[in-house]
């Protein structure tokens, strides 16, 4: 297998990438040097490892939902150290088949919060998430109806299509609760206890806005995207709500442009005083993706957009997101080149201004790997999900640690309280 690692010049928001065999112009240079690949000691075809990662409190999560120790699909999730050796496997107490458990992988705080989607506790697909220590004891089971707010949660909410861990909050997204799946948001704190739970902003005219599809938190803010919202005059237009860390609205976000199929909020992420969303732009650009980047309160600062001509339509730049350590990363996972699907993941400064560089990290000679499918920043360390790569010739699926130049932003540090 071969790592690429290249770099290039951004102009007037279009940037080119380094590709197998394309020269590039390179600038003040932001490297991402190859740490280890990682895989699951026991993965076999199918896994799904890497579907989800994420990094903090000095490990790295891995999610592998289509495990088959508990059953059918059950689920689990490893963890590393943060040069790649596994330490733990970790699986929920009561894990069974279908659960999904490992489908979003989350932490920060001190804790480690796994997602079970398809969990039937309070019918099919109603969903739970489980809090571990960051050695992989299980501390607690959270579900919308183990709270003091009343009963809540039922089939098809799927609680924990998203999580997001830090601040000393704990974040899930339920897209799919409420009529037509308006969607919804919990917050806990880092022991499970309810704080309070957000409802949908906008109706969506169509069915199912998908409020909660997205979450994340940090810098104080926690990040809601509702990428499948139906405005008055587009379908899946999308939006993104931003809160306080007790539920509090403080700005609503939309696309600057207006169309069809944007999914705007397919993902969100915050970090390092920034909020980055991704918009896969399906039906604009022909899915080649986009990102825009705000401040804290939701003042726009840039747009970053996939429509250079040397990239390929499909890309879904934006499809992952994440940003800490004053770093952008961006998955488009769905890019091709010599091979399909092969993916990549974009790295930016924290505004992605102009004279900036980018470097674009391509993994080689493997095609429907879907490199950039989860990616994941703390401190020096990029963790990057293919939860189609291979292991010995397998496709259980694979992750990737790079190490990035240490520039540390208070903000993270103070995230991890």
């Amino acid at each position: 297998m071969v790592f690429k690692s290249n770099t290039a010049y951004i102009d007037t928001d279009v940037f080119l990438l380094g590709r197998n065999t394309v020269d590039t112009t390179t600038g003040s240079g932001i490297s991402g040097n190859l740490v280890a690949k990682i895989t699951a000691s026991d993965g076999v075809y199918g896994d799904q490892f890497g579907l989800s990662v994420a990094i903090g409190s000095d490990v790295i999560v891995v999610g592998a939902p289509q495990d088959d120790d508990n059953g059918s699909d059950s689920g689990s999730a490893y963890i590393f150290n943060t040069s790649g050796t596994q330490l733990a496997k970790i699986k929920p107490s009561d894990g069974a088949a279908l659960d999904y458990f490992g489908g979003k992988v989350a932490v920060g705080s001190g804790r480690i919060v796994v997602a079970a989607y398809g969990d039937d506790d309070n019918g099919s697909f109603s969903g739970s998430a489980y809090i571990f220590n960051t050695s992989g004891t299980q501390l607690a089971k959270i579900k919308p109806s183990s709270n003091t707010l009343g009963v809540d949660g039922g089939t098809g909410d799927a609680f924990g299509s998203s999580i997001a861990v830090g601040c000393g909050r704990v974040v899930i997204g339920a897209h799919q609760d409420g009529n037509s799946d308006q969607g919804s948001v919990y917050i806990f704190d880092i022991n499970g206890n309810q704080i309070n739970k957000i409802s949908h902003l906008l109706t969506s005219i169509g069915s199912g806005g998908n409020f909660g599809y997205s979450v994340d938190v940090g810098c104080g803010r926690i990040v809601v995207g509702a990428p499948y919202y139906d405005s008055v005059s587009t379908d899946n237009f999308g939006y993104v709500g931003i809160f306080d860390l007790n539920g509090n609205l403080i700005a609503t976000l939309t696309s600057p442009d207006s169309g069809d199929n944007f999914y705007y909020g397919i993902s969100v992420s915050v970090g390092s005083g920034r909020i980055v969303v991704g918009e896969t732009l399906e039906s604009f650009y022909s899915s080649r993706g986009r990102i825009h980047i705000y401040d804290l309160n939701g003042n726009f600062i840039n747009t970053v957009s996939n429509q250079s001509n040397m990239l390929f339509d499909g890309s879904k730049f934006g499809f992952s997101t994440a940003v800490s350590s004053g770093y952008i990363a961006v998955g488009a996972p769905y890019y091709s080149y010599n091979f399909t699907e092969s993916g990549y993941v974009g790295i930016f400064n924290q505004d992605a201004l102009l004279d900036t560089t980018i470097t674009a990290i391509e993994i080689a000679n493997e095609s429907y790997i879907n490199f950039g499918y989860s990616v994941a920043i703390n401190k020096d360390r990029l963790v990057v999900g293919t939860p189609a790569g291979y292991k010995s010739g397998v496709q259980a699926g694979a992750a990737y640690i790079y190490t990035l130049p240490s520039q540390p932003h208070f903000l993270d540090i103070l995230d991890e309280y």
